[in-house]
């Protein structure tokens, strides 16, 4: 099997009004405070502060009027971010590679993570917030020359 950019069709994409809607009933509020929470986690990631840290008032307020557009997310266990690793040479250092990434558990599958984070629009997202490269897509077609070529060298 050859690797193409179908890889890339794992990537759920979510406007943050869609992201954060408010649930139809209480059964499902434990997701809904979950997607508040990981909002909340990329807001804190992309003011430049660690979302697992203390933050000061003023850091708070600052991390509060960062505006997030497009969220994005993908299986912590699955093909496109075992990929990842290759790119970035660890799995351990996707989040802090992929642009102000957080991991959470997804409290209705609590065996199951997800790499979130926020895109900007009119540009190359996977290049340049996915792979950490420049916005001109030649990184998306770099990652899967490299999973192909990585495949026939140990195959």
């Amino acid at each position: 099997m050859r690797f193409n950019d179908g890889i890339y069709s794992e990537i759920q994409s979510f406007d943050a009004g869609e992201f954060l809607g408010v649930p139809c009933d209480s059964d499902h509020a434990l997701e809904y405070d979950h997607r508040w929470d990981v909002y909340r986690r990329l807001q804190i990631r992309e003011a430049g502060y660690d979302p697992d840290g203390p933050l000061t008032d003023e850091q708070a307020d600052e991390a509060d009027l960062t505006d997030i557009y497009v969220i994005n997310r993908i299986d912590a266990d699955g093909l496109l971010y075992d990929a990842l690793g290759e790119w970035y040479g660890s799995r351990r250092d996707i989040v802090n590679h992929v642009r102000s990434a957080v991991i959470a558990t997804d409290p209705m599958t609590p065996c199951r993570r997800w790499l979130y984070w926020p895109t900007g629009i009119g540009y190359d997202t996977i290049s340049a917030d996915l792979l950490d490269r420049p916005a001109d897509g030649n990184a998306r077609r770099q990652l899967i020359d490299l999973l192909n070529n990585d495949r026939r060298t140990t195959a």
